[in-house]
């Protein structure tokens, strides 16, 4: 038996529960940047330069539906329409929010700050600095309806040397990065988060899992896991033209004691493949490749 639905409640919660014996559920995320180009392919739509495919990929994202609009506006008013859709038909018949305000609001700080570090705790200050009062349990409540509603996924951090998950803070990373767009009038790229999100949502789409790595007061973009040895640690910057940026970039990778693989991902068009076995790839002809880590 196969059951399809539109919407992430459909397969979720109290319908999973009801189906007995075996079961696979399989999750369809939005285009990834390789996926992208090859959907423009299949649809005849023309091919700019791999770089300002990317920059479009950035604000457009993936969602196939909106591939069919020329227009940017009309791509960001399809994203829009999207998004309000989820709320109208999956949020609201199945969540009862009373304060619809306060919910938009959290929901719009998180997406908002989509990459950084964030606490239940310190979204409770924040709000309580406004003058706000909102308790622990809701804004839990309305995190994990975001969850639920595959709007945000939570990457949790790991402890590099004891090997154990950390619990409270986390990173919030967008199921596509036109959510972000669709809802900010500001269209300037912010490159740490953006290109965080889009390997974030390759890697993931290629079966990996991802965690956010610590090691001392130093962070690793990524933790990526595949198969029981398949073990990675990933960094990820906009460049390393500057020295002081390559520091900071390789600095946690030779905190690390073990020897499994570690990348560093770029926009950088000319870079030295392997350094102190560090290897240093560019984003854009990676996923474009539809490359796997090794």
């Amino acid at each position: 038996m196969l059951i399809t639905g539109s919407n992430s409640y459909l397969l979720s919660g109290e319908l999973v529960t009801k189906l007995t014996g075996r079961k696979i559920e399989i999750e369809m995320l939005p285009l990834n940047f390789y996926e992208y180009i090859e959907m423009k392919k299949f649809l005849n739509i023309e091919l700019n330069d791999l770089r300002d495919e990317f920059e479009t990929y950035i604000r457009d994202g993936g969602f196939p539906g909106a591939l069919k609009y020329p227009d940017e506006k009309d791509r960001l008013e399809y994203t829009k329409n999207v998004i309000s859709d989820i709320f109208e038909k999956d949020i609201k018949p199945n969540e009862k929010i009373q304060n619809v305000e306060m919910f938009d609001s959290i929901e719009k700080y998180v997406i908002n700050n989509f990459g950084s570090i964030l606490s239940i705790d310190n979204i409770v200050k924040y709000y309580q600095g406004l003058n706000i009062n909102i308790d622990y349990r809701t804004v839990e409540r309305y995190i994990k309806i975001l969850e639920n509603a595959k709007i945000i996924y939570p990457c949790d951090e790991f402890d590099v040397k004891s090997k154990r998950s950390l619990g409270g803070n986390k990173k919030y990373y967008l199921a596509d990065l036109s959510i972000y767009y669709s809802l900010n009038t500001d269209n300037r790229i912010s490159y740490g988060p953006v290109l965080e999100n889009i390997v974030r949502n390759y890697l993931i789409s290629k079966g990996y899992s991802l965690s956010v790595g610590k090691i001392g007061e130093l962070e690793i973009d990524f933790i990526a896991r595949k198969d029981r040895d398949d073990y990675f640690y990933i960094q990820i910057s906009k460049n390393i033209e500057e020295d002081k940026t390559k520091n900071r970039e390789y600095r946690p990778f030779y905190e690390i004691k073990d020897m499994y693989p570690r990348y560093l991902f770029t926009l950088d068009l000319i870079i030295k493949d392997n350094v102190d076995g560090i290897r240093n790839k560019n984003i854009i002809k990676f996923i474009s490749n539809n490359e796997d880590l090794k």
